[in-house]
């Protein structure tokens, strides 16, 4: 009977022990927070053995492959957002939060804040080499010395949504500036080493040159939110999330292909990849997806590598708004101009010039008794010249000129919002109709020649609005 009880007891033991192997990193992290508070995943280790997940309710990290999760890091915050990055760099652990950035050298036991110049609520951090960069509402800050000291490269946060940036305001400040705020951070390795961002607006890239750094927008996926960037094993090509979809990026050359993910997914807030396996994983907030890295180029489709390429080089939508605002001649600074000019009237006066001449001859008459006789005197000529200068007071408080400027100007105002209007829907259609041809399979596909064909034709009515700017863009890019 002991033998029967032991033998069960063993076949237990070692079932357990078995489910236990096969748990995934992903269902163990489940058991202890809930996928829509995670906000970042990491691996590192040279096995991936190592993973760290920044959620709302703190710091989770695993040091057996996500067998067991245990919470190293909490910075207490009244609303949710308490870790909102983390990176691995060796034996380091970075946490980013709204109070900073925090570093642990000794696997989460003890941490310290990071100081040396780097300032405000820390977004993202990435691990690129030697380097750690971090990007906080101050900007973007990279550290040499593994978090000990900080500089700042770009400055940050001025296309936040409840701002507005005027362009004829110059701010002064010689650095930089990052797209608003950034939603994902990525390192881009090979021979053009640089970063990507992702924000609100689109995907930026920045390259790391003898003369600087250089900021690029990924034109084809302007004006989409991009959520998550991960390394795909190739230093070529990154993995790129926006809120449904996942995209591979080639930033040689600028070209996005959409990733067959063979799922629907509610809402992604991250990518996260393990080079050791090859694996990248969608962290959505309904849950995290395992996916297969996926190997191949773009540039099998050699016909929509071109015009990936193409819309890789085309102007931006504020670049097409200054155009299409120089061609139809409705700049405010036009108006600005006007209303200088008349306040100026007030100094220059109302001048009149007169010119008169008088002739007149001078004559005596003598009368006797004998005879009479007329005695005629120089001839008198003269000639007068006169000039009025007259300053109207009322023009230095208000020049009636300025009624008619007002009139002309909510005319020009309401021209100029139609027109950019119109543009912006022409422009934003034909970026849609691009993004649709990253799932098109070929040129010969019928859809395609009909995507394309409808693309032209916005390309056409965009031309017609800003004088042919964006098809002589294209040709000197191209």
């Amino acid at each position: 009977m002991k033998s029967c009880v032991a033998a069960v007891i063993s076949f237990l033991l070692l079932s357990g022990t078995a489910f236990c192997a096969d748990v995934k990193w992903q269902d163990s992290l489940a058991s202890q927070v809930n996928s829509k508070d995670i906000n970042q995943v990491i691996f590192g280790g040279g096995t991936g053995d190592l993973i760290a997940a920044a959620t709302a309710e703190g710091l989770y990290f695993s040091d057996d492959s996500g067998a067991a999760f245990k919470k190293i890091f909490h910075y207490f915050t009244e609303d949710k957002g308490d870790t909102l990055s983390a990176a691995l760099k060796a034996n380091l652990i970075f946490a980013g939060t709204k109070n900073g950035l925090y570093i642990s050298h000794n696997s989460g036991k003890n941490w310290v804040r990071a100081y040396g110049g780097l300032r405000g609520e820390v977004f993202k951090a990435v691990v690129a080499g030697e380097y750690v960069y971090a990007v906080s509402e101050e900007g973007l800050f990279v550290s040499k010395d593994d978090g000990r000291s900080w500089e700042r490269i770009f400055l940050g946060g001025i296309n936040r949504p409840d701002e507005e940036a005027d362009s004829d305001e110059p701010s002064g400040d010689t650095e930089e500036m990052l797209p608003g705020e950034v939603n994902a951070l990525g390192f881009i390795g090979g021979d053009e080493a640089g970063l990507a961002l992702g924000s609100r607006s689109g995907l930026y890239t920045l390259e790391f040159t003898g003369s600087g750094i250089l900021i690029s927008k990924v034109a084809i996926l302007s004006g989409m939110e991009i959520t998550g960037i991960a390394p795909s094993g190739d230093d070529q090509c990154l993995y790129v999330s926006g809120r449904n979809t996942v995209y591979k990026f080639w930033h040689a050359n600028n070209a996005v292909e959409q990733v067959d993910s063979g799922r629907e997914f509610y809402e992604i807030k991250g990518l996260a990849f393990n080079s050791a396996v090859r694996e990248y994983f969608v962290i959505d907030r309904q849950g995290i997806y395992e996916q297969q890295a996926q190997t191949g180029s773009v540039v099998g489709n050699s016909v929509m590598f071109e015009r990936l390429k193409v819309f890789g080089i085309e102007p931006t939508i504020e670049q097409l708004h200054r155009a299409a605002i120089e061609y139809a001649e409705v700049s405010p600074a036009k108006i600005t101009h006007w209303r200088r000019k008349a306040a100026k009237r007030a100094f220059l006066p109302t001048m009149s010039i007169g010119y008169d001449r008088s002739i007149s001859d001078t004559y005596e008459i003598y009368t006797s008794a004998t005879k009479d006789y007329i005695i005629s005197g120089p001839r008198d000529r003269t000639d007068g010249w006169d000039v009025n200068l007259a300053w109207d007071l009322g023009d230095w408080i208000y020049n009636e000129h300025q009624t008619s400027i007002d009139v002309r100007s909510r005319l020009m105002v309401e021209l100029r919002n139609d027109i950019l209007e119109d543009l912006d829907r022409l422009y934003f259609e034909r970026r849609r109709l691009q993004n649709k041809l990253t799932g098109v399979p070929g040129s010969r596909d019928a859809s395609f020649d009909d995507l394309m064909l409808r693309i032209d034709e916005l390309t056409a009515r965009i031309d017609s609005l800003t004088g042919g700017y964006l098809s002589r863009y294209i040709e000197g890019r191209g």
